[in-house]
């Protein structure tokens, strides 16, 4: 890595966060690479640990890099961009932006309609749902715990046996007849629980970026509603805004 100048005047916090982000775009450390930790970058530049901390801090804000408890910190992958110009999949983003999707099932259950779910879904109390929980994944990290609910009469049958590495949902439902035209999203920030911080790498209380979201078929009706936990580093909304003259 290239020396800091102690005579510039420049901080040393900014030489060290200048160096390491240089080296990234220059292709010299890579997404998913591990850097040096505090205490061999502190032993490369002759600076403290909290120098090199401070140097870091920006970089981790930014989602340059990411950090592993336990592990240790890393160039963050390209974040997968939900484009709101047009209602998409998780899987379609992502190989649109030239990245590999994959999901691990978590698990499969039947729930009785109520509460905030039935109501979205405009399905009356006793009506039975599907909830499909997957970890989705881009390059082989983890983005995003995303939770669907969909109505049982709508389902294809035996979902336990789809291959739900590749498996897109909406493909699911547009074969069984039920094509997504149009969805409602609300976006907030909300803090990991400890089971979901494991799956994601993060720590419990880290924050989210989270997701509803309840999509309608042809007819108006809904036929799908999300709960989409997304990790911070690795996700991006980009939202095209137009001013009305």
């Amino acid at each position: 890595m290239k020396s800091i100048d102690r005579v510039s005047g420049i901080p040393l916090y900014l030489q060290i966060r200048n160096i390491i982000h240089q080296e990234i775009l220059a292709g010299k450390l890579v997404a998913g690479q591990q850097i040096p930790s505090e205490e061999d970058l502190a032993k490369t530049f002759n600076v403290s640990r909290m120098t090199v901390r401070h140097g870091l801090g920006e970089l981790l804000a930014n989602g340059i890099l990411f950090k592993q408890h336990g592990v240790g910190t890393f160039v963050a992958q390209t974040h997968v961009e939900a484009n709101y110009t047009r209602l998409t999949s998780f899987t379609g983003d992502a190989i649109d932006q030239g990245k590999t999707p994959a999901s691990i099932l978590l698990g499969i259950e039947k729930l009785n309609a109520k509460g905030n779910i039935g109501n979205a879904l405009e399905l009356s109390p006793g009506e039975e749902i599907i909830c499909l929980k997957r970890l989705r994944l881009a390059d082989g990290q983890p983005v995003a715990i995303q939770q669907s609910y969909v109505p049982e009469s709508i389902c294809p049958p035996n979902l336990e046996s789809y291959d739900w590495t590749q498996q897109s949902l909406f493909e699911l439902l547009e074969m069984n007849g039920h094509n997504p035209v149009r969805a409602v999203e609300t976006i907030s920030a909300v803090n990991v629980k400890d089971g979901d911080a494991r799956l994601l790498g993060l720590q419990a209380g880290d924050p989210l970026i989270y997701i509803e979201r309840v999509t309608y078929d042809l007819k108006g009706q809904p036929m799908e509603f999300v709960r989409m936990y997304n990790h911070p580093n690795r996700y991006k909304c980009i939202i095209q805004l137009h001013r009305q003259k």
